[in-house]
C-alpha cells in the first residue's frame, strides 16, 4: 500500500500493510508534523515526537545554493505517482525556481502557494508564489520567484480554484531523487548543518559542524503531526556524520529534521536572502 497527503480536512493516510485499519480511520486525519488544533493519529511505525508548530530554521547568509527540489504528486486520491517537481535556489539563494507539471487539466489556471509547517492542518498557512497556466496537454514549466526573505520549512501545494490539486515532497515512486534539501539550524547558537536527499526508499542525511561526539536523531516529519520513529546519526570529532533511512513506499508532503535529547536542531528548509 501507499502513503500519501490529500486535503479534506487534513491529509490522508495510506501505508504498506495496512489496509484494513486504512478503512477503520476513513473519517481520521492524516499527518504532519509540528501539532495541530485537534490531535492527529500517528501512523504506524512513526513516532508521536514532533518539532515545536511554527519552528523554523535560522536565516544565516550563505554563498552556497540550498538547491531545494522536491517532487509533485496529486494531493488526493489513490495515485501517487509523481506528476512533476518543483524547484529552488538551484544557482543561488535568491528565490528563483521552476515548476514542472504534467497531467493537469488542459489549458487552465493554476497556482503554486508554500505551506510553512506547523499550521493546524498543512494548507492553512500559505502565502502565493506563482499563477500559471497549463497547455493544451495539461502541462506546464513556469520559472517563479519567491518574494519574501527568510528561510522556509513546509511544502509547495498546487491549487486550481482555491482547492489543493498537487503537494510536494518525498516519493519513493519517482526514478532518481525524489526530495533534497539542507539542513539549517533550528537555533542562532546551533553551529553547522547539513543535507538531506531521498532516492527510492532510501534516505541519506549528513550533518557538517555539529556537535563533536554527539548522538542525534533524523527522522522524517508531517506538516501538522507526527513524525516516523528516527534513526541514529552519530556525529565524529570534528562533528561531521551520516545516516541512511529506509522509507516506506509513500507519497508525502513533509520534511526532514534531526533532533537530540535537548530538542530540534537542524531542519530541512530553503532560503532566501
Amino acid at each position: 500500500m501507499t502513503r500519501y497527503i490529500g486535503e479534506s480536512s487534513a491529509e490522508t493516510v495510506l501505508f504498506r500493510g495496512i489496509a484494513m485499519l486504512a478503512s477503520m480511520l476513513l473519517l481520521g486525519v492524516l499527518v504532519g508534523c509540528g501539532g495541530g488544533a485537534s490531535s492527529a493519529p500517528v501512523a504506524p511505525g512513526s513516532s508521536a515526537s514532533a518539532p515545536q508548530p511554527g519552528t523554523t530554521p535560522t536565516p544565516a547568509p550563505s554563498a552556497a545554493s540550498d538547491t531545494y527540489m522536491a517532487t509533485l504528486f496529486l494531493a488526493f486520491g489513490n495515485n501517487p505517482a509523481p506528476q512533476g517537481t518543483v524547484a529552488v535556489d538551484a544557482t543561488a539563494n535568491d528565490g528563483r525556481g521552476t515548476v514542472q507539471v504534467s497531467g493537469a487539466s488542459p489549458s487552465s489556471s493554476y497556482e503554486l502557494r508554500f505551506c510553512m509547517q506547523g499550521a493546524p492542518s498543512p494548507t492553512s498557512n500559505c502565502f502565493h508564489v506563482a499563477d500559471y497556466g497549463t497547455d493544451a496537454n495539461g502541462t506546464a514549466t513556469v520559472n517563479f520567484q519567491v518574494s519574501q526573505k527568510g528561510s522556509f520549512t513546509g511544502a509547495f501545494f498546487v491549487f486550481k480554484d482555491a482547492a489543493a490539486q498537487y503537494s510536494s515532497g518525498v516519493n519513493t515512486f519517482a526514478s532518481g531523487t525524489s526530495f533534497h534539501a539542507v539542513l539549517l539550524p533550528v537555533s542562532s547558537s546551533t553551529s553547522g548543518g547539513g543535507s538531506a536527499s531521498a532516492s527510492g526508499q532510501a534516505a541519506h542525511v549528513t550533518l557538517n559542524g555539529a556537535l563533536p561526539n554527539h548522538n542525534y536523531q533524523a527522522m522524517l516529519c508531517g506538516l501538522s503531526s507526527g513524525c516516523q520513529t528516527g534513526t541514529a546519526l552519530a556525529t565524529d570529532a570534528q562533528g561531521n556524520g551520516a545516516a541512511d533511512m529506509q522509507l516506506p513506499t509513500l507519497a508525502f508532503a513533509g520534511f526532514f529534521l534531526i533532533k537530540d535529547s535537548a530538542g530540534d536542531q537542524y531542519i530541512a528548509a530553503f532560503r532566501v536572502q
